[in-house]
């Protein structure tokens, strides 16, 4: 009773930001639509992932609450059919597919990031961040085993490393360019772009925290899986009104 009490709380929880974040995704687009910018159009993409992101993390405390199916914490050794329904649902329950689609975000990141400051990346480069991008997509749906925590773990860090490959150098080029810059308005969208880069981070690293709790034997759900959603919003609150949506003096 007292874990489906926190389910519920979390499910509450995460419609509050969800419904934040559709707002400010809606706004993102219409300032598409008004200036047809591309760089806003990869802003949208990668608020518009992490919208995909926090709702598969939602509709998996709704399949816990409504049926059968419980987190792979709770139930480390139950075995399910293997219908394709469940195989779904088994994903969806364990943030397989939530993990996804944050991978697929980041590469829309990643592109942003080289659009912004116009860099010219080798192509050996390219591949690598492209490959490993793919792989983690690859790994958070196929290399699933119900029951194998560690498994889980990894996936994780796995995705905080592709994260971290973006946001960290992203992070300090912005506070760079933010330095050497004279222009007031400029120094102030960049400075928004390097507190995005900080709070996607630092999603990830509240995930990961969270994941290795749960590892070493802590309940489902910390005080870090909480953090991290406020952490996007943050994020996103930043690009908004810092880039998409500045005001000038």
């Amino acid at each position: 009773m007292v874990q489906g009490s926190v389910v519920l709380i979390a499910a509450f929880y995460e419609l509050f930001i969800m419904v934040i974040m559709l707002i400010l995704v809606l706004l993102t687009f219409i300032k598409y639509l008004q200036f047809r910018n591309r760089l806003t159009l990869y802003l949208f993409l990668i608020f518009f992932n992490l919208l995909l992101a926090i709702f598969f993390s939602w509709f998996s405390k709704i399949i816990v609450l409504t049926t059968d199916i419980d987190y792979l914490y709770n139930e480390p050794t139950r075995e399910y059919p293997s219908t394709p329904l469940y195989l779904i649902y088994l994903r969806i329950v364990d943030f397989r597919i939530a993990l996804a689609v944050v991978a697929i975000s980041s590469i829309f990141s990643y592109v942003f990031k080289i659009n912004v400051f116009e860099e010219e990346k080798k192509l050996m480069w390219k591949l690598i961040f492209y490959g490993y991008a793919g792989f983690c997509v690859f790994f958070s749906i196929v290399i699933y085993e119900r029951g194998n925590t560690l498994l889980d773990a990894i996936n994780f860090l796995f995705i905080f490393l592709l994260i971290s490959m973006v946001y960290l150098p992203f992070m300090k080029k912005s506070l760079l360019s933010y330095r050497s810059s004279e222009d007031v308005f400029i120094k102030r969208k960049l400075l928004s772009l390097a507190l995005m880069a900080f709070n996607f981070t630092c999603v990830f690293l509240c995930f990961l925290i969270d994941r290795i709790w749960v590892l070493l034997g802590a309940f489902h759900f910390t005080i870090f899986y909480f953090l991290a959603w406020l952490f996007t919003i943050g994020g996103i609150v930043c690009a908004y009104f810092g880039y998409i949506k500045p005001k000038r003096e």
